[in-house]
Formats: structure tokens, C-alpha cells, sequence
């Protein structure tokens, strides 16, 4: 006679387990990434502001931003950012799956041939399946923004792909099954901030120029890596007060998370007056990591221009000589590319040639650290 769902053990042999709890670490872990990364974006995207406000030229927002540090180190840390949302999540499938486990094993998603539920899926491991599942969105987005350097790709792919990745990210987790009252609270929270990053990221696709949709995006991010942390306190330090023998602690979640939520967005409004601070003593320009400005002259306009003879594609990008989609604005869809082409093809014109036709608006984009096509 076949075993009934509720006698069926949650390991393949029969045992039981809670498949639904997690780790201290599996949660610490991923929230000090979403904290680095959500720092990361508000030091480039507030000091880009100040400095182009402070010269008089127009922000605008990038999917991603470029390590920008002096010398030959500068090329190969170029892509960095987009480098780490490939390795991070991987390094984190591989945890979620096989290293993070004593004795380290496989989770495997459906029982193996011999054990007593074969062919079922494992529920043990499901939930770091539910968690693994969450990364491989990430890894495109890095892959995307890597080839849309070489690749013209239409106006806002890769901040559209970064948001899909948050999506991702976000309907796993509100589809994450939790039983204790508390449990559900945290999680359903933690749900809320991922919300919150995959709108704040799409809010700055469609207001390109507008800092605080950028802003919103990195507090956001900031929100989302702070109560992950959170959440390995409540759930896996034991402390009295999180309790799952009693209610309180589900109730006062919510009030822990504003708190949160009001602590990350003063942090980033005191971190934006320092930074006012600092440009006005004359500290931020030119500093290391600061984000270029959009034009910086008509000589390094025609360098980047020299480094386009090989490039079938019209050509803004001063470290690796070919296409950079981080950048997004109006000027992305006027790019011609109907009568461009590398040196003997048909249709191929001198650099000189390329730069004067061009729109004025583009040849001020080619004279740009982060030159402009998505």
C-alpha cells in the first residue's frame, strides 16, 4: 500500500527534518552582498551627481558602474562590477547546493533510485533549491552587461534585465512557504524590500535622468542586505524576545523593519551631506573611484576615436575600445550604425569622418568616461 503525503518523511529514506529552516550564515551572508552593493551604487551615484551638477552637466543613471581607478589596473577592473554578479551568485548556488552542508553532499532535487520515496522531489532540499533559484537571473545580468560592451543591444537592456533579476529574486521569495507566525512575518518583509529593489530599479530605467529614482534604487538595495541580516538575529541567535513559544515577536517585525527602513534612508541623506561636504572643500574631484563627468574634452574624444579603427559598431568606450551599455539616455537611440564599419568594409569611414557626422549630442557621448548606448 502506497505511504499517504502526511506519513511521508521529508528525507528520501523516511526520516524527518525541517526543510524550512535556513542558516545564521545563509542570511548574513547574502545581505552583507546586498549592503556592499547598495553602498557601492550610493557613493557612484550620489558623487556622479554632485560632480556633474557642480560643472553644470546633466546626470544620468547606468545600470552599472565602472571601477575607475588610475593606471593600467584601471582596464582590467573595468567590468568588475558586472564580473562579481556572475562569481557572487555562483559561489552562492554552489553553497546553497553542495559546500554550505556537514557532510558535504549534493541537495539533490529528486530522490535518488534505491531510497524509499525515488522519484519524488526531496523536501529537505527544496528549500535551498527555492534559494539557488534565485541566483541564475543575476549571473544574466552580469553576461549582459559584459556583452553589451561588444553588442548593441536596444536602450535600457541591462537595467531592464538587473530588474528582472530582482523580480526573480522577489517572486520566489513571496511564494516562500514558512509555517511559524513569525517566520512568515520576517520573510513576507524581506519579500517587501526585494519588492521594493525590483521597482526602484525599473523607476530609474524609465527616469533616466532623474537622481533620486537612482537613490531610491541603492536605499533600497541597502534595505533589502540589512534586514537579511536582521532576520539571522531574529531567527538564529535565540535571543528571548524572538521567541517562536509566542506572539510578540511577529508582531513587532514590522516595527523593526521600519526602523530599519527609516535608519538605512537617514544614513543615506547624512552620507550625501558629507559628500556636499567634501566637494566643497575640494576633496571629491578627482578623487579615486569618483564617476567621470560626461564630456571631458575634445582630445580624449579623438583618442577614443583612435581606438574605434576596429570596431564594426560605432564606438565610445575609452578602456576596451568598443560598445558600453551601462549608460542610458536620450542619446542611445540616435546612434547610427547603418553606414559604420571597420577599416575595409564597405561603407567604413575614417574616424574623423565618423565623429563629424555624427550628432552633436553623440560627440560630446564620445568624449565621456561613461560614454553613452544604453
Amino acid at each position: 500500500m502506497a505511504p499517504h503525503d502526511h506519513d511521508m518523511g521529508l528525507e528520501c529514506n523516511g526520516d524527518h527534518s525541517d526543510p524550512h529552516k535556513g542558516s545564521w550564515k545563509g542570511h548574513v551572508l547574502p545581505g552583507c552582498v546586498f549592503i556592499i552593493w547598495g553602498a557601492w551604487w550610493s557613493w557612484c551615484i550620489l558623487t556622479s551627481y554632485i560632480c556633474h551638477r557642480e560643472s553644470g552637466r546633466p546626470y544620468r543613471s547606468r545600470a552599472w558602474f565602472p571601477l575607475r581607478l588610475p593606471g593600467r589596473v584601471r582596464r582590467s577592473l573595468w567590468f568588475l562590477e558586472p564580473a562579481l554578479k556572475i562569481a557572487v551568485p555562483a559561489v552562492g548556488v554552489s553553497l546553497e547546493l553542495l559546500l554550505d552542508h556537514d557532510p558535504v553532499e549534493y541537495r539533490n532535487l529528486v530522490c535518488p533510485k534505491g531510497s524509499l520515496y525515488a522519484g519524488r522531489f526531496s523536501l529537505s532540499h527544496l528549500n535551498n533549491w527555492q534559494h539557488a533559484a534565485s541566483y541564475p537571473a543575476f549571473v544574466l545580468s552580469g553576461l549582459v552587461d559584459i556583452a553589451a560592451a561588444y553588442v548593441r543591444f536596444p536602450p535600457g537592456t541591462c537595467q531592464a534585465v538587473l530588474g528582472c533579476a530582482f523580480g526573480v529574486m522577489a517572486f520566489l521569495m513571496g511564494t516562500h512557504e514558512k509555517h511559524e507566525p513569525q517566520d512568515k512575518v520576517v520573510h513576507w518583509l524581506l519579500f517587501v524590500a526585494m519588492l521594493l529593489s525590483t521597482a526602484t530599479v525599473f523607476l530609474e530605467l524609465a527616469l533616466p535622468r532623474n537622481v533620486l529614482a537612482g537613490v531610491a534604487k541603492a536605499t533600497a538595495v541597502l534595505l533589502q542586505g540589512a534586514w537579511l541580516v536582521q532576520i539571522a538575529s531574529i531567527e538564529f541567535e535565540g535571543r528571548p524576545q524572538w521567541s517562536h513559544d509566542y506572539s510578540g515577536g511577529a508582531i513587532v517585525a514590522p516595527v523593526a523593519f521600519c526602523s530599519i527602513a527609516v535608519l538605512v534612508l537617514a544614513s543615506v541623506l547624512a552620507f550625501y551631506l558629507l559628500l556636499v561636504l567634501l566637494s566643497r572643500r575640494g576633496l571629491l574631484q578627482g578623487a579615486a573611484l569618483v564617476p567621470a563627468l560626461e564630456a571631458e574634452g575634445e582630445e580624449e574624444s579623438e583618442q577614443h576615436e583612435e581606438n574605434c579603427r576596429s570596431c564594426e559598431l560605432p564606438c565610445y568606450h575609452p578602456i576596451h575600445g568598443c560598445f558600453d551599455s551601462a549608460n542610458h539616455s536620450e542619446h542611445s537611440a540616435d546612434v547610427d550604425v547603418e553606414g559604420g564599419g571597420g577599416e575595409g568594409l564597405p561603407g567604413a569611414s575614417s574616424p574623423k569622418q565618423r565623429a563629424s557626422s555624427r550628432p552633436m549630442s553623440l560627440q560630446l557621448a564620445a568624449a565621456t568616461h561613461y560614454p553613452s548606448s544604453l
